[in-house]
């Protein structure tokens, strides 16, 4: 629900059904473009700041040749797997079908 609401597919009224007792069957959504966007290691940084060096800030040349690997790799597979899959679209559909969303 919560990705069909900020795509803009959900209502108020939707929104008020995912509160009340009765059950929804919402239909799982793809997992396809979920991404660890940045690795974080601040409790790391904090146990060991003493006997190592900081992992968080990578500085922005190594930030730079990260992102062009996300881009490069990831998100073009991403984009090419959901053009050929269609899952978000399916996903959409079947909330669709099932009068879930509008």
């Amino acid at each position: 629900m919560t990705i069909a609401t900020i795509r803009g597919f959900c209502g108020k009224e939707e929104i008020e059904k995912t509160f009340l007792s009765e059950r929804m069957d919402v239909p799982m959504a793809p997992g396809l473009g979920l991404v660890l966007d940045k690795v974080h290691y601040e409790r790391y940084d904090k146990w060991y700041e003493k006997t190592h060096e900081k992992l968080n800030n990578w500085g922005e040349e190594i930030e730079a040749k990260a992102d062009e690997f996300r881009q490069q790799y990831i998100l073009d597979e991403i984009y090419r797997q959901e053009f050929a899959t269609q899952s978000l679209v399916s996903f959409f559909l079947e909330m669709f079908l099932n009068k879930m969303i509008s």
